[in-house]
């Protein structure tokens, strides 16, 4: 509640001032919605409002060395073929490179141009405002417990997507 009310997102909506306090579920889902709507300004404040969300996504997967479209497509459990025409559109924007694959010649490693370097450095800079506005509602221990629970709820959720991947239960997969 305290999250919610000190981010704003009751003010003028029946709707959420009806929640139980008991949804507590459904208050840090709107504090999400609230972060990822603070992230995407960022962006476009920076100049980065040509970017689409797919892009971004897959973007801050980049890491130093580059990233094959498999592997990303593995991560985010895509076909490969979805994953290389997001990137497509991300080069085509000047957002990343391409370079022959030194471990297999046939391969194709895409990396960040300056550009997409930006996007990155833009990203983390959304998140640390982010960060520091949710550590001012709650104070820093309670925001450090709220990053703690949001990254083991990360990880189960990871592995139980794993999980119902392997038993053939497509029903339990998360898009990311």
């Amino acid at each position: 509640g305290v999250l919610v009310a000190g981010l704003g997102l009751g003010r003028g909506s029946r709707l959420v001032t009806q929640i139980d306090r008991r949804a507590d579920l459904v208050a840090v889902a709107l504090a999400a919605g609230w972060a990822t709507e603070r992230l995407r300004r960022a962006m476009v404040e920076d100049g980065h409002g040509r970017l689409r969300p797919r892009e971004h996504e897959l973007l801050v997967h980049v890491g130093p060395d580059g990233v094959r479209a498999s592997e990303l497509a593995r991560v985010h459990r895509v076909s490969r073929q979805a994953v290389t025409a997001v990137l497509h559109q991300a080069e085509t924007k000047g957002y990343l490179g391409r370079r022959v694959d030194d471990d297999d010649g046939r391969g194709v490693v895409f990396e960040l141009t300056p550009r997409g370097r930006r996007v990155v450095s833009s990203y983390v800079a959304g998140i640390e405002l982010v960060e520091g506005r949710v550590a001012s509602e709650l104070g820093g221990e309670r925001a450090d417990r709220l990053a703690r629970t949001a990254r083991d709820l990360r990880h189960r959720l990871a592995i139980e997507a794993l999980v119902d991947a392997g038993s053939g239960d497509e029903g339990g997969r998360c898009g990311s």
